[in-house]
């Protein structure tokens, strides 16, 4: 299904731009968290305007009759989005790979801090099963995505930690 090969390629995507950060350089623009912010919110933008061409798909073949297919439009227009910004934190704030520091030389690897990626990656595809089957649990699921991730979105300060984790772990 491409819905999920999208939905995974997103996720992993924001969630390995962060070794590709320079703080010396990004920080100095705007504050630390918010510049993290506002990274995370780019990538949920880039995510939601990706799959807006599947979501379209979607709503067509949900309009032919195919009655499962308007079920993966919130999953794809609000969890994948909001889910990309919540594995761009955890990358973030764990520090789960080490910066890239040279161009074509990816250092080590992930370890056991990947395992959280691995979840975020797995819930929307366990997500979009369910959805196939009820547009209201792919619904309700997708609000309660935003709202938890809402509140990450309007502050600073766990950013602004995040931006000192990695700055700990030897990101310059």
């Amino acid at each position: 299904m491409p819905a999920v090969i999208a939905e995974v390629l997103f996720i992993g995507f924001s969630s390995s731009d962060v070794i590709n950060e320079r703080p010396w350089l990004a920080f100095t623009s705007l504050s630390p968290g918010k510049y993290l912010r506002l990274s995370a919110l780019s990538w949920a933008l880039v995510t939601l305007a990706s799959l807006a061409p599947f979501s379209i798909a979607y709503l067509v073949i949900w309009l032919l009759g195919v009655w499962p297919a308007i079920g993966l439009l919130p999953q794809l227009l609000i969890t994948t989005p909001t889910l990309s910004v919540l594995a761009y934190f955890a990358s973030a704030s764990l520090v789960m790979m080490p910066q890239l520091r040279y161009e074509g030389f990816t250092p080590g690897q992930a370890g056991i801090r990947g395992l959280v990626l691995a979840i975020i990656v797995m819930v929307p595809v366990i997500m979009l099963s369910y959805s196939l089957n009820s547009f209201s649990f792919s619904l309700y699921s997708s609000l309660v995505a935003l709202a938890i991730i809402s509140p990450l979105l309007a502050l600073d300060g766990p950013w602004a930690s995040a931006s000192r984790k990695l700055v700990e772990k030897g990101y310059v």
